[in-house]
């Protein structure tokens, strides 16, 4: 399962940092964490079973969180029904390398 998400989270984030000429940490693939990403979902849309309390940090990363994997659901909807991510809207993939690195950097903090 693990590497079955990698692979999906990895060729969007490429993809989408290629087509958009992201040309920062945002596009650098080793900063692509699948673990934290797929943590995400918990703090998403389980927070109050991650957080005992919900201050600034918390309340940041859960935003983020809900925010990333909103788009990536969108960009993963579109791929299934345009077969590739090449002929996805480039509206739809053109902030999903910034939303990933804020998700993962608040998540370190």
């Amino acid at each position: 399962m693990l590497r079955v998400a990698k692979a999906c989270l990895q060729r969007v984030h490429l993809s989408t940092s290629h087509r958009h000429r992201v040309a920062s940490d945002a596009s650098a693939p080793e900063r692509v964490n699948t673990r934290m990403f797929l943590a995400g979902y918990l703090v998403a849309y389980h927070s109050d079973k991650v957080f005992e309390q919900m201050g600034p940090l918390e309340t940041a990363l859960h935003e983020a969180a809900i925010t990333v994997l909103a788009q990536f659901q969108l960009i993963i909807d579109a791929v299934s029904e345009q077969r590739y991510i090449s002929e996805v809207s480039g509206a739809l993939t053109k902030d999903f390398p910034t939303m990933l690195y804020t998700f993962l950097r608040r998540f370190q903090v």
